[in-house]
């Protein structure tokens, strides 16, 4: 791997020749479960054969296509993802990456709303590069809700922070239901609130469901836990199980808006067949094996379990979670205790997501990860905790 450009961090770099649904199996024989799925992606399982199959299928038939042409799939992908969101007479698009997704998305908002600004939460991540990822002070407000409103037992509205949002300048809010990083979930009434708020005046809400969307948090979408309906949503990671296709849909009344505003996104990729065949059929396996449900249940043992262990534990912080999203938090009593403890579960044979200088691991398996492997993670962790409590 010597000529590989690594640069996110990590130091775990293994030589993967197969995988089949949470297990990777190296050059060396050895196998590991995969508790991140890939990059949170590969939601439905590593080697999934249907996947595979409509793959070659595609390709037999066209996986470019151009500005001029298009195959019938991409319309089907489309008309699919409007059903899940119930978005009739909307529109639909396809990319790449996530963080294309929410950038088409952001600039959708941004040539609908002209000079007025973008609400956002502080810690939201919405993508690699553009203004999704700067989030420029010129465009943007950010509202600090983890300073502002973690430990606020005030009737949303009504406190001095919510007052000083300056919604007349705003027309619409970018909404990250589950901070990707951290996962920490905004408060349900001040997500209402702010909704409420930009919807009334006409502005229009976007939820980045790049990483809480389709079955992450056990339900559909991570807005789907604040009663809420966006305007436009932002797809990625689990709707390609690995296969790299994003998605950016919008709603009836933004479809109007925009076709009279004659808007233009150039991208060399957009709406291929390849990735659009992929996107429809991961959704089709999502219903029939009603694995959103899958991911809340198996989620919800995982958590609680988590949760049991944390109680006789003091260098867990915090345990958090939604479905299969969970993060374990550890307090900075001892330096890079997190880091160590993913390498303690790595020799254990357990993959879990970590950076340097993180005081939290992430665990975020395929929906169809199997209850043994969920077992054996807790096992190991467990005793894993015992080892480095009685450091």
């Amino acid at each position: 791997m010597e000529r590989v450009l690594w640069s996110l961090g990590q130091d775990l770099k293994l030589n993967i020749v197969k995988s089949k649904n949470c297990t990777l199996f190296d050059s060396e024989g050895r196998e590991y479960i995969d508790l991140e799925a890939g990059i949170w992606s590969s939601s439905i399982g590593h080697g999934k054969s249907e996947v595979l199959e409509i793959i070659k299928e595609q390709a037999d038939k066209v996986i470019h296509t151009g500005y001029c042409y298009a195959d019938p799939i991409i319309n089907d992908a489309s008309e699919t993802i409007l059903d899940i969101l119930d978005f009739k007479d909307g529109k639909c698009g396809f990319l790449c990456a996530g963080s294309e997704s929410v950038v088409l998305g952001v600039r959708i908002l941004q040539t609908l709303l002209n000079d007025k600004f973008l609400l956002t939460f502080s810690n939201g991540y919405f993508g690699s590069y553009g203004d999704a990822r700067d989030k420029n002070e010129n465009s943007w407000i950010h509202f600090d809700w983890i300073k502002n409103c973690s430990d606020c037992s005030k009737e949303c509205g009504s406190c001095d922070s919510f007052k000083s949002i300056p919604f007349d300048k705003i027309g619409g809010f970018v909404f990250e239901p589950g901070s990707s990083d951290f996962i920490k979930f905004p408060p349900n009434q001040l997500v209402v609130s702010i909704v409420n708020k930009i919807k009334f005046q006409d502005g229009f809400v976007l939820s980045n469901e790049v990483t809480t969307g389709l079955g992450r948090t056990g339900k559909w979408f991570g807005f789907n836990h604040y009663n809420i309906k966006p305007d436009i949503v932002t797809f990625g990671k689990s709707l390609g199980n690995g296969y790299p296709v994003s998605a950016v849909a919008i709603n009836e009344k933004i479809a109007g808006v925009l076709a009279e505003e004659e808007f233009y996104y150039c991208q060399s990729h957009g709406n291929d067949a390849l990735g659009a065949s992929v996107a429809k059929k991961v959704i089709e396996i999502i219903e029939r094996d009603n694995l959103v449900e899958e991911s809340n249940k198996k989620g919800s043992y995982l958590l609680s379990k988590i949760e049991e262990i944390a109680k006789s534990s003091k260098i867990i912080k915090e345990v958090r979670g939604r479905g299969l999203m969970i993060s374990i938090e550890f307090n900075n009593s001892k330096n890079d205790i997190a880091h160590e403890v993913s390498h303690e579960l790595f020799k254990n044979g357990f993959i879990v997501s970590n950076f340097k200088g993180m005081r939290h691991i992430r665990i975020d398996p395929a929906y169809t990860i199997e209850k043994t492997h969920i077992d054996g993670f807790l096992d190991a962790f467990k005793s894993i905790m015992n080892i480095f409590q009685n450091n």
